[in-house]
């Protein structure tokens, strides 16, 4: 049955979006999630760390109203550049109404090049918060860790 006088709820070209999004931001949040792993013990250490992260994971879902409602507006767009809002603004946004593929692309490759990035940082802390078992670490001495040489 036609949804919105579409023949398919969902055409091949949100397909090819949500898979261009999802392995950036999958790998971003994994590379994110593996960092405070390696600095944790329990989950009750974590819960800190975590609680931020389930917020951006939520965020989008709190904007949709507005965003669905002008889906163009120079704060949805805007949102769509941060890179862990990136993968479900943008799907949510490209399914409302096409965005252009310059957007696309500019998204996508900030997306790309934080996934990067938050490999580089999240390696940084594993090499030294795996050594570092049982001693809680705090925000302070995560960053001397990243910042270290080589």
């Amino acid at each position: 049955a036609a949804q919105g006088g579409r023949p398919f709820p969902v055409q091949p070209g949100e397909v090819g979006v949500f898979l261009l999004y999802f392995f950036p931001g999958y790998f971003l949040y994994a590379a994110l999630l593996g960092a405070i792993g390696s600095v944790c013990t329990t989950e009750r250490d974590a819960q800190p760390f975590l609680t931020p992260i389930s917020l951006m994971l939520v965020l989008p879902i709190l904007l949709g109203i507005a965003i669905a409602q002008n889906p163009d507006h120079g704060v949805a767009r805007a949102l769509s550049f941060v890179p862990f809002l990136t993968p479900s603004l943008m799907m949510f946004r490209y399914t409302i109404q096409p965005v252009s593929a310059a957007e696309i692309a500019a998204t996508w490759t900030t997306l790309v090049a934080s996934t990067v990035a938050m490999f580089w940082v999240a390696s940084r802390v594993f090499r030294t918060g795996i050594l570092m078992t049982g001693k809680r670490p705090t925000l302070p001495e995560i960053a001397r860790w990243i910042g270290a040489g080589s």
